[in-house]
C-alpha cells in the first residue's frame, strides 16, 4: 500500500481549459435583460412613451443605470413605492435599501430635473433672450 507524500502535488484538473462560462459564452444568444430592454425600446418608438405603463417605463428607465437586474428592481421598487411617481419622489435613503447609491441618484436626478422644468416659467430658456451669449437655440 502506498502512500502520497505530503509534498506531492495533485495534478491540475483545469490546466489552460476553458471555463464553463466561456464555453457557454460562445452559444449563448443575448440575454433576456438585454432582449427585454430592446422590446421595450421598440414599443416605446412605435407608439411612444405612453404605450409603456409604470412598470415598464422604470425598467426601460433603470436599464440605463444598471446591466442587468433592471426588471426585478424595477418590480421590487413599484412594490415598495407603489407607483412610478412615488419611485421618483423617494429620498435618497429608502432607494438605496433597494438598488445601488448610483442607481439611487440616477434617480433622484430625473425626478429633479422634471421638478425644476414643472417650476420654471414657461419662456426660461426656450426664449432667444435668455439662452447665453454665443448660442442658439
Amino acid at each position: 500500500m502506498s502512500k502520497l507524500s505530503p509534498h506531492r502535488q495533485a495534478p491540475d484538473l483545469f490546466g489552460d481549459l476553458p471555463g464553463v462560462g466561456e464555453v457557454a459564452a460562445r452559444c449563448a444568444g443575448p440575454s433576456r435583460a438585454v432582449t427585454s430592454t430592446a422590446s421595450l425600446r421598440a414599443r416605446a418608438e412605435a407608439g411612444g412613451l405612453a404605450a409603456l405603463n409604470d412598470a415598464e417605463t422604470l425598467e426601460l428607465l433603470l436599464s440605463r443605470s444598471m446591466p442587468c437586474g433592471a426588471a426585478a428592481n424595477a418590480a421590487a421598487l413599484l412594490g415598495r413605492f407603489g407607483c412610478l411617481r412615488r419611485v421618483l419622489a423617494a429620498d435618497f435613503a429608502a432607494l438605496c435599501k433597494i438598488v445601488d447609491a448610483g442607481v439611487a441618484l440616477d434617480l433622484q436626478l430625473i425626478y429633479d430635473a422634471t421638478r425644476r422644468l414643472a417650476a420654471s416659467p414657461r419662456r426660461s430658456c426656450w426664449d432667444a433672450r435668455s439662452c447665453p451669449r454665443g448660442q442658439s437655440l
